[in-house]
């Protein structure tokens, strides 16, 4: 959408150019034909110059005092910052004869910089435009209807054969009806806005959970963080200029009031969901690692080696203690670990790549020697008990922890290998084999006995499981 021709600049001290503003959905926006203002204008009087400039002046050092906050003093605050507040964004303000209209588009600009515009009309004629439709400012809320117009949100359901079948369909908009009392010349220290909207939506799914192993059904509340597909990142509608509060010597404590606002807003907010689900953040963590494991499964040896020794809590979840490369005898273990209340595990890590069995069904050397090593690291304890304990710090070990053996992958047995996989851990007490599929299995089945399902239906959303009622 073209607007008329209107008066800009792009910095208090640059001179004012007659320009097109052109409005594109999903898309910054851009001008185009510009022209310099002529000294004899009418649109362009001394007084509406310095409100041009007044404006200008107080954003520009609120974006200046907005990244210095952010890279100085709440640095750490960096990741919860809104983005308009950050060099990613740049406003332009549109002073309108009712008010004033502030739109931040993804333009970055390493050095705080302002566009400023003067448009003829009201704010109910140019909300709409410059929103794309999403916000809109009746003078009688009422009577008022969008119509077709507005943010749409279509909904579909997603089978596990990927087929995908429509649900619902809604349309958003933000009304915001301006009437007297809102349009009034504002008193205080600040600009206090009638309407303040970024692009960020944020929907909430209530649902249950229907394992297909028999456990009992979850409610469940998920969280989705969208981006709406509009051209700007921020909208801001103020009443009309006021020179008290558009004011830069203020700018400084108005960027530092928003920005811990806003990270306020969050906390509360992160606060209310995490009570409603205690284990939210260790079951998006577990998911994370159970997705890398299932990659580093399908490529190099060394690698897979490196991220179990990383995170040892994929082969014990719920130990108290861990040693790596531990001495028993002529050999170390891959690892120990302690569990509660007082047990202890002995790991040994062979090769993914190692088949257990040869093709006549007879186990191969690397696994016969992996068990050879647990039996004699077992001898070990036995004949030196009080050593191990003493020594090495393993208090309370009977003089047969349990043990097991990681080798090779699922795919490679039979039927008739996996049987007698069970007959060799009944030779050995307490001793278990498995591949390495078996460890990525276990490892989600014991955190979903622990922490519920592990299910995440996307990178933007969160899952959070109510206690039962």
């Amino acid at each position: 959408m073209l607007a008329p021709s209107a008066p800009m600049t792009a910095d208090e001290s640059s001179p004012l150019q007659r320009a097109v503003l052109k409005i594109q959905p999903g898309v910054p926006l851009s001008v185009s034909g510009k022209t310099e203002v002529q000294a004899d204008d009418v649109a362009v009087t001394p007084e509406t110059r310095s409100k041009i400039d007044r404006v200008g002046k107080t954003l520009k050092a609120y974006l200046r005092a907005s990244r210095d906050l952010v890279a100085g003093r709440y640095a750490e605050l960096r990741d919860y910052v809104p983005e308009h507040m950050t060099q990613a964004c740049t406003p332009t303000a549109f002073l309108l004869d009712d008010g004033i209209i502030v739109r931040y588009d993804l333009v970055e600009n390493p050095e705080p910089k302002v566009f400023t515009a003067l448009l003829l009309g009201s704010i109910t004629e140019w909300v709409p435009r410059l929103s794309e439709s999403v916000v809109y400012c009746p003078h009688d809320a009422s009577s008022f209807d969008a119509g077709d117009k507005g943010l749409r949100i279509d909904w579909s359901r997603r089978s596990l054969q990927g087929e995908i079948t429509p649900v619902t369909s809604m349309r958003i908009a933000i009304v915001a009806p301006i009437g007297a009392a809102q349009l009034q010349v504002q008193s205080g220290t600040r600009p206090i806005a009638i309407v303040s909207l970024t692009n960020e939506f944020e929907a909430v799914l209530v649902g249950e959970t229907v394992p297909d192993d028999g456990r009992r059904k979850r409610e469940s509340l998920v969280r989705n963080r969208l981006r709406a597909p509009v051209g700007w990142r921020t909208i801001e509608v103020y009443p009309a200029f006021n020179a008290d509060v558009w004011n830069p010597d203020i700018a400084p404590l108005w960027a530092e009031t928003d920005l811990l606002a806003a990270v306020t807003r969050r906390n509360l907010q992160e606060a209310h969901y995490s009570g409603l689900d205690p284990h939210v953040d260790a079951r998006k963590r577990m998911i994370d690692l159970l997705r890398q494991l299932q990659e580093f499964l399908n490529g190099p040896e060394e690698p897979l080696h490196q991220f179990i020794r990383q995170y040892p809590q994929l082969l014990s979840p719920t130990h108290t203690s861990v040693w790596s490369k531990l001495p028993l005898g002529n050999r170390a273990t891959d690892f120990v670990f302690k569990e509660p209340p007082t047990d202890y595990l002995r790991v040994e890590l062979e090769r993914a790549s190692h088949r257990l069995f040869r093709e006549d069904g007879q186990p191969k050397q690397e696994l016969t020697h992996a068990i050879d090593q647990v039996i004699d690291w077992r001898r070990y304890i036995e004949d030196n008990h009080d050593t191990v304990q003493r020594e090495l710090g393993l208090h309370g070990i009977s003089i047969n922890p349990r043990a097991v053996v990681i080798i090779g992958r699922r795919a490679t047995l039979t039927p008739e290998n996996a049987r007698k996989l069970v007959a060799m851990e009944n030779a050995t007490p307490r001793l278990r084999i498995l591949t390495y599929d078996d460890v990525l299995t276990s490892a989600r089945a014991t955190a979903e006995n622990m922490l519920g399902p592990l299910w995440s239906p996307g990178s933007n959303a969160q899952v959070y499981f109510l206690p039962p009622k």
